[in-house]
């Protein structure tokens, strides 16, 4: 009975230390994402401790749960969840809460330039079709790879590289516009 308890212990340990390692290494791509979506620090903050409290319920029945896509799909549909609960689904560039993740010793010239880039990539982004602004977000925001997108959109490789590559192409265009305008 004790050696039973003991691996169950061990399995626990484990399962913990794996968590931790999981949560240092996933934690910023994660934010990354989420804030690039929501524009809100607080929310963004939030919505990733609630992923990954949800997260840790899940793999401490099963630590075979402990995996990116994972992680990232319960961000999304949390996103979701929060964007039908405020009925808001598009944030203006002016909107004050709008601003650039902080850089390390940047100047307030080179923090504005970095805000102003920001605001006009968010405003292009917001031009693409969704699926592609959501291919894209994860794959640069979030630095995800094309398998895991397409884990965490529920769709195959191929489509996402299509995606990816559809929302490229029309993000250039849209940046072209907004830079001559």
């Amino acid at each position: 009975m004790e050696e039973q308890h003991h691996s169950s212990s061990t399995k626990t340990t484990q399962t913990e230390v794996a968590f931790e390692a999981f949560y240092a290494t996933t934690y910023q791509p994660l934010f990354r994402y989420v804030f690039s979506r929501l524009r809100e620090r607080d929310v963004a903050e939030d919505i990733v401790q609630k992923s990954f409290v949800s997260l840790w319920r899940v793999t401490r029945e099963e630590p075979r749960a402990l995996t990116e896509p994972y992680l990232f799909t319960i961000a999304r549909n949390a996103i979701i969840d929060y964007f039908r609960k405020k009925k808001e689904i598009l944030f203006s560039p002016e909107d004050p809460k709008w601003q650039a993740l902080p850089t390390d010793n940047a100047s307030p010239l080179e923090e504005h330039v970095a805000r102003e880039e920001r605001s006009t990539l968010e405003e292009s982004l917001r031009m693409l079709p969704p699926s592609e602004g959501e291919a894209l977000r994860l794959k640069f925001f979030a630095d995800r790879t094309t398998k895991e997108v397409s884990q965490i959109l529920n769709t195959s490789e191929a489509n996402v590289r299509q995606l990816q590559c559809r929302g490229l192409k029309h993000l250039r265009k849209q940046l072209i516009v907004n830079a001559h305008l």
